[in-house]
Parts: structure tokens; C-alpha cells; sequence
């Protein structure tokens, strides 16, 4: 007979034991390989989505706060010879008569044709009247062709609303359109340039609509750019190439009566950029800056809202520092005279549009006529509220103005001369008192005769894109990098299903070793046949492997239901991890053969391993049927046993007192440690303790003998004691480490800060929240007098949030005043870049090398989101293209503020000036008022698109992502739990059936069936509850931290049942299966031999 053949008889004969191993490796192939196909299909999923949100786009074009003319899309198109789409890319919110909800976060887009173009779709000319939304939109709103969608858009200008004298009022526009047309997913529907499988609600206008509610013009400040044969640089170089004057927002006038030509902006102050490459040309500009004073004061007298120049050039005069030049009419109104001090009041613009008063004092050098210089109308900036306006009543400049202080005198100066300044300063001064962020001039002059367009090259030529806040991006490169490098499932997956694959492995392992110890009679028979050991051991390892073959074969199919369940599931009950419904299956063949050859590769180490054991054994002890010698292993096995506990031991006391006496102790991480090492510490204690019951005895009790069989099969007992206990270790301390933030957020320092509400406005609040006049103007009630509200300016960037899959690079940036948290204790911190012994919001504050900003974000954001440390940095490109480094100096414990970056108000407003208003809020009062405040915030911001969420909800909504990877974890290792208990009763039926010579002996000798069935009964209660006391207690030690923690979420009942179920389960199959197994007469099987 050769080998194959006794292969065949062989798995025949021990059909049932083939079939018990099968099973295992059938589980643990179709678990692994199930885990990988995950990865696949969330991987695939999220690389589809990104796909469809960008359709053909390969690169983008963002002026950002800066708006372009329309054409240039298509000059810039014509000059690369690629497609290129124009959108006007703005915020708002939409609602409609078919629901009651109010959508606040809507992506409005202004698009024409060759948007569409971009995805190979077709779209509908848009009237005037018409949109299209999303199905998204369409599907929350109730919306289908034909009906009417309320929008309400955020209000843009070419001036930002941190810039001086901005009306701030009518900042939003309310429009009702009706939807010609619903865009899904494959419809360029999910448009959208931020990273996030998560689709926007989205409401699609023509460009030439939503352009002309806000200009004169059409604009767009983003440009899609269908290809990616053109590197970023060589995109930049077109631009420079093809763009013009007017696509800078510059413009140039001739002023006739001063002999000048004046470059102005659109944007009211001329970037710093521009004026110093235009001196380093020697093109002799003459800067100049105009403000509007409140009031000029001399001798007790006054005259109200007047504008005084800042001039670099004047004729026949030189202006120093402290010098001011005045016209008569004011030195008549005032009463004064030359060498006379007068002093200028007048409004600074701080963030949130806070007004600072300041003053400062002249002294009159020279008094002229309304002639020459001093009779400059132009020298105004065209300023919303005050360019075009006929009467100073009129007047919306955004800062408050006294109408009662102007006289009769002032409309009519207002009326001849308009915004003519009635003083004059040296520019240096000026700069001095009323430069910005934005620029230090209004206006640049040059003589009338310079040449124009020379001057017009040298700025084309001389400025990059990125000087000017113009970013160019890979998006479909980096859309791609983010989804590859994402959330991980196949490992995360294999992690969370570890333990129920090592049960699957180990269950097989014994099986397989109970197979070999039932024939050890046959391994001696083939020795004494003469076949060599090597020639045994393969006749028994290819019966495994065939096992494993098949197994690894058949787990692959069932992996592929298992997936499809797993996906299911996902997309519903496990929604909190992926928070979309588009993750689809995706199966790769490659796959399918790398879960069949891994589950191969464990499964042949596990049957080799299994061997081996087994194949050290005597051939005089595989010739004895059933016999053990311990004498030679019980001293080496104990001494082993005594070194494992004594290490594990001392390591378990140090790691426990190191956790419990210093800082450290927050970190669950290592209670988890200290709790496995005293797990492995009492199994030791445990093997001792069955070694020691092994002496002989003329006399024995049930309870010995039961003990002395346990220690019989020492590696058996050990094994079944490692799966359940571990199983129960794994079962509780997970569910133990399930946290409720709810519980302890009125504290400041928790993750809510001590704060009510988090506010996120998708059209940003200017008014200044803090004082009681701002709220005032909103709208708030003057009851709430306790309120305490932070607000924050936001740059969007990605949300790197656990919410998302992908892998973010630079995520959004919240900027904050530290000290309002400083004030209350707010939050707390995980890590700092250095120990400090003030609060760690003041390294906001603290200096850093030139482009390095301090920055502050969640632990785990950093960690996992990032992946970065403390004192890392993440690259910026800021609004005037500079490049600069956000320094991680510390890391917050859970917080409301996860997914963002969090640096100084001051910082911010420096590097992202035009970004005006807080998008962000918190808002926090007297519990009692808390209903009361939500109404009424709700009520006073419902045209800013306000997502008003308690601060404990959204510590919830980021901690139920975690606690659903538990209920995962917590679900697969209750059913390795119960994986357990049946390979428990399987290994109790086949160990019966394995020792039944005993058993036979034992009947000879007069023993009855109904001792033995309670020797065997005893045994295995023992071993079950043994394995759970030690789960149990281990558990409670890994779980410490949760326990003591004052937010902790630990489903007792929950846990309670899982164990109840599983000792009933065992306490069953222990009775049953030494019922069945002792139902046969045993003695006969002994006569037969």
C-alpha cells in the first residue's frame, strides 16, 4: 500500500476526528481571509468615492478669499490646451416646504457647462430661477424635479470683513429656486475637494447667477484642472503668462488734475507684495493710505467722521512724523491755527470686528487751500458703505457713527467734496497708525507720464500665484494618498478577530494532539514494522495537511459570506465607524489565494508543532496503551512552571505599583499589561498546584482523582485553561473600557471644557459674541447674563477626525484667544512638548523660529489621524503663498475640538487675515438655561447655517467610534467565548473516549459508572471554573483604570450574562458529555483486547 492510499483510509477510518480539526481550520481561513477582504473593499470603496467627488479632475486652482474674473478660466485653458472649469465655490444652507429640516451645511457651487464636462455627464442650462441639488440634499429636504428649494447664501465681496470700514450687515442673501435637476454620485452629485467619504449637501447655481448676487461681474474662486501632464509649476508659469491686471483685482486710472496715474485694488489695500517688488524695480511708486477718523479734536472743539491722508509725496512740503497738514476749512471749524495741536481719533479693526478707539496728536505744520493735493476726491477708497453714497445719514461704515454730531456743515462738505480729506500725515506715520494685514496703502501713484504698461509687466512678471494666496494641487494625487494610507480594516479587522482566530488554532491544535494521543498505539506499530520515524511522521503530517488544504480551501468561500455580513453591517449597525452607506464589496482573486496560503502556512505550523510534541515521546511509552509517565517531566515541568510565575509575578507587582503611584496611572495600556501578566501568573499558580496533586495514594477522594486526571493531560488542561480564560479576560476588559463622556462633562476639565454648546456656522458670525451689545445685535435675549461664549476663527482643511477613514494631511485650523481657557481650567492635556508648570494653552503664546506656529490638537488625532508626535510639524501655505510649520507642542485628552488644529487668535489673523468672522463657537451658561439659550441661539443665528450640538453629544459622536470597534471586539470574543465551550465539550467526549481503558479498569475494579461520571463531572467543573476566576480576576485588574474612572460605561448586565451563558454552556456539555460518553460498557471493550 503506498502513502497516498493509507492517507485515504486513514482520513476515512477517523472521518469524525478529520472532521472536528476541519471545522477549526475552516473558521480560522474564513475569519483571516474575510479580514483581508474587508481591507480590500473599504480601500476600494474609498478610492471609488474619491473618484466620483472629483471625476476627471486631476488638479485645482484656489484663490481662496480672492475672487478671479470668469474668463480667465478660459484664457488659461486656451494657454495650456487642457479643459479647465471655472466655480464660484461659497456656503449656505437650504430647507424646503416638503420638511421641516433645515440643512445648515450646504456647499453652494456656481458651475457652468464645462463643470460637467469634468465627470462625462450632461447637465441642463440653468435659468436664472433654477439649481440642481444633490441627491443628498435632495433626499433629506423631500426634494424632486420641479420643486422649490429655500437657499440662503453666505454674502462675498472682494473685501474681506476683518478689513476697516466693511458694512456688517445683510452678510447672507435668501433666494427660492426651484430644482430643475437631482445629480447622484455618478452625476458629479458629490462634488466635493475636502478628503472625506462622508458626501456634502450640495446645491449646484449657474455661475453667472450666483456671481451677480454678490458682483457686478462673474468670478470664480476655484478652477478644476483636467489633467495631470502639467506639474504644478508649469501651471503656475501659464498663469503668470496669461493673466492681467484686472485678474489681480488691480485697476488703473488716470487723475488728470494731479498728474498722476493711480494703481487701486478691488480689495481696498494693495498687498505689501506688490508695493515692494514695484521700489526694488525703481519704478518710483508713491504709496499712500487713507482713513477714516472719528473725530479731529483741537481746543475743546471737534469735527466729526473726516478723512485724513497718508501722502509719501507731497509738493513744496516736507512732513515729519509729528506733522500734520490741514485745509482752512477745518482749521476754521477746529479754530486753529499753524503749530496748533490737534489730535485724530478713530477705530482699529481686531478680530470678530472688536473696535479699539485710539488717538493720536499733531502738530499743525502748515494750513492750506482746497486746491492742488488737498482737493483729491479720489484719494478715498472706494469703501461699500461710504463710495457712491449722496448723504452722510446714508452712511454704513461698518463701525458705530454718532448721525447726531453731524452738522449741517459736514453734509454739505460731504456733498461738494465727497471723501476728500480735509488733513494730511507722513505715509510712514500713517502706515504706522492704519496698516493691516492686508497692506499698508489704498493707492499707489505714479507720474503721469510713466509708462503704464511697463509698470503692468513688472507686477505680472514679478508676482507668483502663491505670493498672492493662488494654490495649485494635486488633488486627485492627494485624494489618492489619503485613501491608500486610510484606516487599515484588513489589520484592524485581524486585530479585532485575533483572539477568535488563535481559539480556532489552538481548539485545532488539540484536536489534532488528541488525534495523535488516540493513536499512539499505531505510531508503535509502525516502529515495530520497521518504518523509520521520518516515514511516521510524514504518514501523520500529510493527514493534517490534508486537513488544512481542505480547510484553508473551504474557509475562502465561507470568507466570502462572512464579508458580505461584515459589510452589512458596516453599513448599518457598525455605522458610527464609516459614516456612509458606499462601502462595497470588492473582491481581488489575489486575495482570495493570499488568505488561503496564510491560513495554510499557520495551519501546517500548527499540525507540525502538535507533532512534534508528540513525536518526543519513547517508543516504549507509544507501545503503552494508555500509560503516562511523569516522574522525568513532573520536576523539569515544574521548575519551568515556577520560573514563569516568579518572572511574570514580579513583573505584575512592578508594572501595578508603578501604574497606581505615579502619573502614568491614566494610561489603561498598562493595566491591560499588568492584567495579562497576572493572567499568566495564576495559570502557572494553577499548573503548580495540579503538579502537586500527582502523588500516590491507596486512598483517593473524587476531588483527587479528578485533579490527578487534569494533571494526566497537563498540556491538554493548560490549553483548555488558556482559551477560556483568556476569552473571559478579553470578554470583559473590553467591554469594561466602554466610556460614557456624558458623565463628567459640566467639569472644565473635561473634553467638553465645562461648555454647553458647540457651535459650527457655515456663514461666520463677525459681531463680537462676548460683549453684551454684540449679542444684542444678534438677537440674543438680555437674560442670559451668565453666558459665556469663546469664539473661533476656522481655515478649512480636512476633518481629521476619527469620523474619517482617510488619512488627512493638513487637517482645518481653529483660531482662539488661549486665554479664555486658561482663565477657566478648560480641558485637559495628555502629552506637552515640554513640563510646564502653567497651563499648557499658553505655549500658544510662546515664541517659535520664523514660520513656525505653536499649535495645539487631540492626542489622538495626532497619533492616529496624523500620525505624528509631540513636536512634529505640518506644512501650511498661508494667505500670501509663505510657507509655514504648525509645531504640535501639545496634546489634549478627548476633546470637542478633534479633528482640528488649534493655534492663537493673534497667529491666525497674521497668516489667514481675510478669513473674517468665527465659524466656531462655545457657549456655556447655567444648567437651568440651557434649553432656554439652544432656542434662542437657534432663533438668533438661523440665517448663518448654525449646527448647535451640546458639548457632551459630540464627545459621544467621536467616543461611539470606539466603542463600536468594542462591541466588535467584544462580539467576535464572545463567540471565540463559545467557540470555546463547544471545542471544551468536544475535547470532554473525545478525552472520555480516549481514556476508556481506564475507565474499563476502573469498572473491573468495582467502581461504578455513576463515581466515574462524577470523577469526570468534578474534573472538568474544576478546570471551568478555575479558568474563569482567573479571567475574571485578570480582567478587573486590565480594567482598573475604567473602573475608577468617573466616565466609564461598563455594561454589567451585559457582561453578567455573557459569563452566565458561558458557565451554563459548560456546565452542560460537562453533564452531557459524560452521560453519552458513559453510557457504553467498557469492560467488554477490555475483554476484546
Amino acid at each position: 500500500m503506498n502513502l497516498f492510499k493509507l492517507l485515504l483510509r486513514n482520513l476515512s477510518y477517523y472521518k469524525k476526528e478529520h472532521l472536528l480539526l476541519l471545522t477549526g481550520l475552516i473558521l480560522s481561513a474564513a475569519v483571516l481571509t474575510s479580514a483581508l477582504i474587508i481591507g480590500d473593499s473599504v480601500s476600494y470603496s474609498l478610492n471609488k468615492i474619491a473618484s466620483d467627488r472629483l471625476g476627471n479632475t486631476q488638479q485645482i486652482i484656489q484663490t481662496q478669499e480672492r475672487f478671479v474674473p470668469y474668463s480667465f478660466s478660459q484664457t488659461l485653458s486656451d494657454e495650456l490646451e487642457i479643459p479647465i472649469a471655472p466655480v464660484l465655490m461659497i456656503r449656505g444652507l437650504a430647507a424646503s416646504d416638503q420638511s421641516e429640516t433645515r440643512i445648515p451645511n450646504v456647499q453652494v457651487c456656481g458651475v457652468d457647462n464645462r463643470f460637467w464636462e469634468m465627470a462625462d455627464c450632461k447637465m441642463p442650462q440653468l435659468n436664472d430661477n433654477e439649481v440642481i441639488v444633490n441627491k443628498k440634499l435632495a433626499s433629506k429636504l423631500n426634494l424632486k424635479v420641479g420643486d422649490e428649494v429655500f437657499v440662503r447664501i453666505e454674502k462675498v465681496s472682494f473685501v474681506s470683513n476683518n478689513a476697516p470700514f466693511v458694512p456688517d450687515e445683510n452678510n447672507s442673501i435668501a433666494l427660492r429656486m426651484m430644482v430643475r435637476e437631482i445629480a447622484d454620485e455618478k452625476s458629479f452629485g458629490n462634488f466635493d475637494i475636502r478628503t472625506n467619504q462622508i458626501s456634502p449637501y450640495t446645491v449646484f447655481f449657474s455661475i453667472e447667477k450666483l456671481s451677480k448676487l454678490n458682483f457686478d461681474a462673474v468670478f470664480a474662486n476655484l478652477m478644476l484642472v483636467a489633467t495631470n501632464d502639467k506639474s504644478s509649476s508649469e501651471i503656475s508659469d501659464a498663469i503668470k503668462k496669461c493673466w492681467s491686471i484686472d485678474d489681480l483685482n488691480l485697476k488703473f486710472r488716470r487723475i488728470v488734475d494731479q498728474e498722476k496715474v493711480e494703481l487701486s485694488s478691488d480689495r481696498i489695500f494693495i498687498e505689501d507684495t506688490i508695493l515692494n517688488l514695484l521700489k526694488s524695480k525703481g519704478l518710483n511708486p508713491e504709496p499712500q493710505i487713507t482713513y477714516l477718523i472719528n473725530y479731529i479734536r483741537s481746543n475743546n472743539k471737534y469735527t466729526p467722521y473726516s478723512f485724513v491722508s497718508g501722502l509719501s509725496v507731497y509738493p513744496d512740503h516736507i512732513v515729519d512724523s509729528n506733522d500734520i497738514i490741514i485745509n482752512k476749512w477745518l482749521a476754521k471749524d477746529l479754530q486753529i491755527n499753524i503749530n496748533d495741536t490737534v489730535q485724530l481719533q478713530y477705530y482699529t479693526v481686531e478680530s470678530f470686528r472688536k473696535l479699539e478707539e485710539k488717538s493720536a496728536s499733531f502738530i499743525v505744520q502748515d494750513i492750506v487751500d482746497i486746491q492742488g493735493f488737498a482737493n483729491d476726491r479720489m484719494l478715498m477708497p472706494a469703501f461699500e458703505g461710504l463710495a457712491g453714497v449722496d448723504h452722510c445719514n446714508d452712511w454704513n461704515a461698518g463701525i458705530p457713527i454718532d448721525f447726531s454730531k453731524i452738522r449741517d456743515k459736514d453734509e454739505k462738505w460731504w456733498t461738494d467734496y465727497k471723501g476728500t480729506p480735509k488733513a494730511f500725515i507722513a505715509y510712514e506715520k500713517a502706515v504706522q497708525l492704519w496698516s493691516n494685514d492686508f497692506g499698508s496703502s489704498t493707492s499707489i501713484r505714479f507720474d503721469l507720464q510713466a509708462d503704464t504698461t511697463k509698470i503692468k509687466q513688472t507686477i505680472l512678471s514679478g508676482i507668483n500665484p502663491s505670493d498672492i494666496g493662488i494654490n495649485i494641487q494635486n488633488i486627485k494625487k492627494d485624494a489618492g494618498w489619503s485613501a491608500s494610507n486610510a484606516v487599515d480594516f484588513a489589520q484592524l479587522f485581524l486585530a479585532l478577530s485575533f483572539f477568535l482566530i488563535l481559539s480556532a488554532f489552538i481548539l485545532s491544535a488539540m484536536l489534532f494532539s488528541m488525534l495523535l494521543t488516540q493513536r499512539q498505539k499505531e505510531q508503535g506499530i509502525y516502529r515495530s514494522l520497521g518504518l523509520r520515524k521520518f516515514s511516521i511522521y510524514k504518514i501523520f503530517y500529510f493527514e493534517g495537511l490534508t486537513n488544512a488544504i481542505i480547510g484553508s480551501f473551504l474557509g475562502v468561500f465561507i470568507a466570502i459570506l462572512f464579508s458580505h455580513l461584515i459589510l452589512v453591517s458596516l453599513n448599518s449597525i457598525w455605522f458610527d465607524i464609516v459614516r456612509t452607506s458606499s462601502i462595497k464589496i470588492h473582491i481581488l482573486p489575489m486575495t482570495l489565494v493570499l488568505g488561503f496560503l496564510l491560513n495554510l502556512a499557520l495551519s501546517a505550523f500548527v499540525i507540525y508543532l502538535s507533532l512534534r510534541a508528540n513525536f518526543k515521546k519513547q517508543i516504549a511509552v507509544l507501545n503503552k496503551k494508555n500509560t503516562f509517565d511523569l516522574s522525568g517531566q513532573k520536576s523539569k515541568t515544574k521548575k519551568i512552571t515556577g520560573i514563569i510565575f516568579s518572572i511574570s509575578t514580579a513583573l505584575f507587582i512592578s508594572l501595578f505599583l508603578y501604574s497606581i503611584l505615579t502619573d502614568i496611572y491614566q494610561n489603561s495600556s498598562l493595566f491591560f499589561m499588568s492584567g495579562f501578566l497576572l493572567l499568566a501568573s495564576l495559570t502557572s499558580l494553577f499548573t503548580f498546584f495540579l503538579l502537586s496533586n500527582t502523588k500516590s495514594s491507596i486512598f483517593l477522594s473524587n476531588t483527587k482523582l479528578a485533579l490527578r486526571n487534569l494533571s494526566f493531560h497537563l498540556k491538554q488542561t493548560i490549553g483548555i485553561s488558556l482559551i477560556l480564560s483568556i476569552g473571559i479576560f478579553i470578554v470583559i476588559s473590553t467591554g469594561a473600557n466602554r466610556t460614557d463622556l456624558s458623565r463628567n462633562s459640566h467639569e472644565n476639565n473635561s473634553g467638553t471644557g465645562g461648555y454647553e454648546y458647540y457651535i459650527a456656522s457655515n456663514i461666520p458670525v463677525i459681531t463680537d459674541m462676548t460683549t453684551k451689545e454684540g449679542r444684542t445685535k444678534v438677537g440674543l435675549n438680555e437674560d442670559f447674563n451668565n453666558l459665556s461664549v469663546v469664539q473661533m476663527q476656522r481655515f478649512n482643511g480636512d476633518d481629521a477626525s476619527c469620523l474619517n477613514l482617510n488619512k488627512i494631511i493638513r487637517p482645518s485650523i481653529l483660531g482662539v484667544n488661549p486665554d479664555s481657557f486658561i482663565n477657566r481650567s478648560s480641558f485637559s492635556f495628555v502629552n506637552t512638548i515640554q513640563n510646564t508648570k502653567q497651563s499648557p494653552w499658553e505655549l500658544l503664546s510662546s515664541e517659535c523660529p520664523a514660520n513656525c506656529i505653536p499649535a495645539i490638537s487631540d492626542q489622538t488625532v495626532i497619533t492616529w489621524g496624523l500620525g505624528k508626535s509631540i513636536g512634529d510639524s505640518i506644512a501650511y501655505s498661508n494667505e500670501k503663498g509663505d510657507t509655514i510649520y504648525l509645531v504640535l507642542v501639545a496634546g489634549l485628552a478627548n476633546s470637542v475640538f478633534q479633528g482640528n488644529l488649534i493655534i492663537s487668535d493673534r497667529n491666525f489673523t497674521t497668516q489667514f487675515p481675510s478669513i473674517s468672522g468665527s465659524s466656531v463657537m462655545l457657549a456655556d451658561i447655567e444648567t437651568s438655561q440651557s434649553e432656554e439659550l439652544k432656542e434662542n441661539l437657534e432663533n438668533a443665528f438661523r440665517n448663518y447655517g448654525v449646527e448647535i450640538e451640546s458639548c457632551s453629544d459630540r464627545l459621544a459622536t467621536f467616543n461611539s467610534v470606539t466603542n463600536t470597534y468594542l462591541d466588535i471586539f467584544l462580539i467576535l470574543g464572545a463567540i471565540a467565548l463559545i467557540l470555546g465551550t463547544f471545542g471544551f465539550a468536544i475535547i470532554i467526549v473525545r478525552s472520555i473516549h480516549a481514556a476508556k481503558h481506564n475507565f474499563a479498569m476502573m469498572q473491573a475494579y468495582g467502581i461504578t459508572t455513576g463515581k466515574i461520571r462524577k470523577i469526570i463531572i468534578i474534573e472538568y467543573l474544576i478546570l471551568l471554573f478555575s479558568s474563569t476566576l482567573i479571567g475574571i480576576l485578570t480582567a478587573a485588574i486590565a480594567s482598573l483604570q475604567s473602573l475608577m474612572a468617573s466616565n466609564s460605561h461598563i455594561p454589567y448586565p451585559l457582561l453578567i450574562s455573557l459569563i452566565a451563558i458561558f458557565l451554563l454552556n459548560g456546565i452542560i456539555w460537562i453533564f452531557v458529555g459524560s452521560y453519552i460518553s458513559l453510557k457504553k460498557n467498557f469492560i467488554s471493550n477490555l475483554r476484546n483486547e
